[in-house]
């Protein structure tokens, strides 16, 4: 059996990122690391579209689904006295912050990320084994026996449960980390995909491809969950882009929601009344089809005076009632999506629910059930925004549980 001082079950961002904390501090000959996939990062890699959004210059407790809701709070307070801005640039890495307070790699590589956490962390001494899930987890005296599917078993005084979640399974998520977590005694809320495409009832196939920036509100009956500004991109089952995504996280399986859509957000429903009569009595023998030409994208156009009962080829501009048109401003500021669900783990980029974050030490992701034991990343129950918030929670919570291992 060999004897380790740190175990770290898991080469993804949260693992990585302690393990180069690990070796900066002069613990990384002590350090292992255990990936089940055949090499590490690879979910790092996919990270915004290849370039890697490390991070959200608004990073608040808002911009996460969690049930523990005074918890992440404490959390993300925590992760932000992480600084991890400064942590990239200790670690050799520029950074760049891009549009609405997105940071990436000025590079613009995910790949750069990668190897540059690997390269401190075996320079450190860190020694990084792939290809060995872990099977088992178990507390031995005032320390931690682990043992891998193949059958290895190492001995370590801290192990920090980097696993990740079950999203993106096509990337090596297994979600395997919430039942080594439940040896050792934690708890794990229901687990639903986040960051999804949602499903709608009778989508339209002409809107197919068609985006469009909205503000989009998600409703539960008659209760408004959640606003958000994004674009919005029509598919065949339904809705997907980031404010979908993001939005999906809030949706509970087995609930019924409506998604309202206003398509012109810029403009104010008596102004955009107002424009539209003016249009309709400037050009009377224009076909109806002409209103909402230069207004909103031509497949909005027709699916709106479809669904507002104006016939775009037959009817002219000079025939339409201050009704109908009132019923066409409605459709383009409050248009209504039912869903039906959203799309499987495989299209999914986060996994919402997970250890409960009462269950850790805020500031340390030091387990409160076991001392010793550390969990960070995908594995609780703290899913975020797209922008930079999960790779910014998984960054932060593994470099703050290197740390507080480094400081013993």
């Amino acid at each position: 059996m060999e004897h380790w001082d740190t175990i770290i079950l898991g080469g993804g961002a949260s693992g990585l990122a302690a393990a180069a904390v690990l070796a900066q501090s002069g613990r990384g000959e002590r350090t292992l690391v255990l990936e089940q996939a055949e090499r590490p990062g690879k979910k790092l890699l996919a990270t915004g579209n290849g370039r890697c959004n490390l991070y959200h210059t608004g990073l608040s407790a808002e911009r996460f689904s969690s049930q523990s809701t005074e918890a992440l709070s404490q959390s993300v307070q925590a992760l932000l006295r992480a600084k991890q801005p400064v942590f990239w640039q200790k670690l050799g890495l520029l950074t760049s912050v891009q549009e609405e307070g997105r940071v990436y790699p000025a590079c613009q590589q995910a790949s750069a990320v990668l190897e540059l956490l690997r390269a401190v962390a075996e320079r450190g001494g860190v020694a990084l084994r792939c290809g060995q899930p872990a099977a088992s987890v178990v507390r031995r005296g005032e320390g931690f026996l682990v043992t891998t599917a193949g059958g290895e078993a190492y001995s370590a005084r801290q192990v920090i449960l980097a696993t990740g979640g079950k999203a993106a399974p096509r990337l090596g998520a297994t979600g395997d980390g919430y039942a080594l977590a439940g040896q050792l005694g934690h708890s794990c809320t229901e687990l639903r995909p986040g960051l999804v495409p949602v499903r709608c009832v009778n989508p339209s196939r002409v809107l197919k491809g068609v985006r469009n920036r909205s503000k989009v509100s998600l409703y539960l009956g008659e209760r408004l969950l959640l606003t958000r500004f994004g674009e919005v991109q029509f598919t065949e089952y339904g809705v997907s882009g980031i404010v979908i995504m993001d939005l999906s996280s809030h949706m509970e399986p087995g609930r019924s929601y409506t998604l309202v859509l206003d398509l012109l957000p810029e403009v104010a429903a008596g102004e955009l009344t107002r424009f539209l009569r003016e249009k309709a009595q400037a050009h009377p023998d224009q076909k109806a089809e002409f209103l909402l030409l230069g207004v909103v994208k031509r497949q909005l156009g027709e699916v709106i005076l479809r669904a507002s009962r104006v016939d775009g080829k037959k009817r002219r501009l000079g025939s339409l009632t201050e009704a109908e048109l009132s019923v066409i401003v409605q459709r383009i500021k409050s248009w209504s999506l039912r869903t039906e669900g959203t799309l499987s783990w495989e299209h999914a980029q986060v996994t919402c629910g997970g250890v409960p974050l009462e269950e850790i030490d805020p500031d340390t992701f030091q387990s409160r059930l076991v001392p010793g034991l550390y969990l960070t990343g995908e594995l609780l129950d703290a899913a975020g925004d797209c922008g930079g918030f999960n790779l910014a929670w998984a960054f932060g919570s593994g470099i703050l549980a290197g740390r507080a291992i480094a400081a013993q």
